[in-house]
């Protein structure tokens, strides 16, 4: 459906080079039918967004590690809540806010009672775009961690791109887009 669908458009955009070669390798289009725009983010807009002192101060006293975005399993989340045994093991006051929702919270919530980490993991449900900048203030480092597959290799979260721009580390997965996206020149 996907090789049929570009076939017949006019242009395709997608959000990377990865994506690009993908409709044009595998989807049989002419290289010129294809463009690159990239997911990043508006740094005026961005940068407007006021800080939630209350959200900064909640978690101040830990060592703040987040992941913003959707709970589909292709996001790597699972990975994050079962590290956290050994990441505790290291550092007793990390907490994990995951900042979002979606189709596998029940799960992922199970999963962290399975690891006995339901104390050291935050799911703070769905936020406005307007408290992003807020989470990713009071995080010490933000995560990635995208399963590679054909999906998560061919396109890039812009949250990485918020993340940088605020100056946190980031941690990513092996997905290709987020490896390159760090890459040092």
């Amino acid at each position: 459906m996907e090789k049929f669908c570009v076939q017949q458009a006019d242009k395709v955009i997608s959000v990377v080079e990865e994506a690009k070669q993908h409709y044009v390798n595998d989807c049989g289009i002419p290289a010129e039918k294809a463009t690159v725009v990239m997911n990043t983010e508006d740094l005026d807009y961005f940068y407007s967004l006021p800080i939630e002192e209350d959200i900064v101060k909640k978690y101040q006293p830990c060592f703040a590690i987040s992941y913003i975005g959707g709970f589909g399993w292709h996001r790597g989340i699972q990975t994050a809540i079962s590290a956290m045994p050994r990441v505790l093991h290291q550092v007793p006051d990390a907490r994990l806010l995951l900042v979002g929702s979606g189709p596998n919270e029940a799960a992922l919530k199970e999963l962290a009672g399975r690891e006995s980490v339901e104390q050291a993991v935050e799911f703070t449900g769905w936020q406005p775009f307007e408290l992003v900048p807020s989470y990713i203030s009071a995080s010490d480092v933000c995560l990635i961690p995208h399963i590679a597959s054909g999906h998560t290799n061919s396109t890039i979260p812009h949250k990485i791109f918020q993340c940088m721009a605020m100056g946190k580390p980031v941690v990513v997965s092996s997905a290709k887009p987020l490896d390159y996206a760090l890459a040092p020149d």
